[in-house]
């Protein structure tokens, strides 16, 4: 085992935390999906993709948050991958 804590047993999908940053990132992800789709992408496509995009940025935002150093919270993870920072 690598020490890290299940994500399960990290966070609820319908925790406040998650539901802010799901709310907060949900246009970058929205914008950024759009571009690399195009105009007239599968709304069921999309809606998955935009699904994993979310759940992987959460999934790293909470299994870091404990081992970087550097991140003082899941939200702060989150925002550096989005903003590559």
């Amino acid at each position: 085992m690598n020490g890290l804590v299940p994500h399960h047993r990290r966070f609820r999908p319908d925790s406040a935390v998650v539901r802010r940053l799901r709310a907060d990132t949900t246009p970058t992800i929205r914008r950024r999906l759009r571009a690399a789709l195009g105009p007239l992408p599968d709304a069921g496509a999309a809606q998955r993709l935009e699904d994993l995009y979310a759940g992987a940025l959460l999934n790293a935002g909470f299994g870091y948050s404990d081992q970087y150093y550097g991140a003082r919270s899941a939200e702060q993870v989150v925002q550096r991958i989005l903003n590559r920072r």
